[in-house]
């Protein structure tokens, strides 16, 4: 790497502290302790149904996202020779693994995909619908370049999504401690890729810079949502800017190469 790149990773990183440090000054410092906003109001983001207000958008882009990501996984897996079964384990295992995580850190029970079960219906429907349909027409498709892009958009959404519903459950199960929220914004947007890649036997992208940045990016949005939640934003607002947020950086991430650091004894 040269000593631009250099520079460029460990800015990264100091934004990424830099990010954190923020949220949990106005977590800690805010008119309101984030612990002592009303419940649920606070809280309840998401209806149950897709609707056209702010928190049912962001339904829509999480069942969106969970799409997106079985997705991923089953091509993952394919292209490690996994069977049909394989693949569909970890398609869904992608989708729903960083939900899960989170479930298990914040004691939630039941899992969310059992007491909301159409997560489980539209990953085993998304794993289905790639590995039988989705290479004839990945043959027809002559613009890779343009499929590479929708793709990259597409799970930038995605996990915009998942880094806000994440943070805020963190913010809800952990009694509105901001740290707690931030990590769960990770774990939600980027634990299901961990536990595709270990089960495919191959390193996992957010823990190596042999590609651009990701998971770090995801804890922008977190950090953004907890900020927000805590100067009292409006809800659209607590919602859009960090989505936007996550997506601007990572559209920088795979056009501009933004990575982070690596460990240099």
């Amino acid at each position: 790497t040269t000593e631009a790149q250099r520079l460029s990773r460990h800015l990264l990183a100091a934004a990424v502290i830099s990010a954190w440090s923020a949220a949990l000054l106005a977590a800690y410092f805010g008119a309101v302790p984030l612990a002592d906003l009303p419940r649920p109001e606070t809280w309840a983001l998401m209806p149950r149904v897709v609707d056209l207000t702010p928190g049912g958008l962001l339904r829509f882009a999480d069942y969106f996202g969970t799409a997106v990501f079985a997705y991923a996984g089953v091509l993952t897996a394919g292209t490690r020779g996994m069977n049909f079964l394989g693949c569909v384990i970890v398609g869904c295992i992608t989708a729903m693994g960083g939900g899960t995580f989170r479930g298990f850190v914040l004691g939630e029970r039941p899992v969310f995909w059992a007491a909301e079960p159409e997560y489980l219906y539209i990953s085993v429907a998304a794993s289905v619908f790639t590995f039988f349909v989705w290479p004839y027409i990945d043959r027809r498709i002559k613009n890779r370049s343009a499929l590479e892009a929708t793709l990259n958009w597409m799970d930038a959404v995605s996990i915009g999504a998942f880094a806000v519903i994440g943070a805020n459950n963190g913010l809800r199960g952990a009694n509105g401690n901001p740290l707690v929220a931030i990590v769960c914004g990770i774990f939600t947007a980027s634990f299901g890729g961990v536990v595709r890649d270990t089960l495919c036997a191959q390193p996992a992208r957010i823990l190596h810079s042999h590609q651009d940045a990701y998971a770090s990016l995801t804890s922008f949005g977190a950090s953004a949502y907890v900020a927000l939640s805590a100067l009292q934003f409006p809800v659209a607002l607590r919602i859009g800017l960090p989505v936007v947020l996550v997506v601007a950086l990572r559209w920088l991430a795979w056009t501009r190469g933004l990575r982070l650091p690596l460990y240099r004894p």
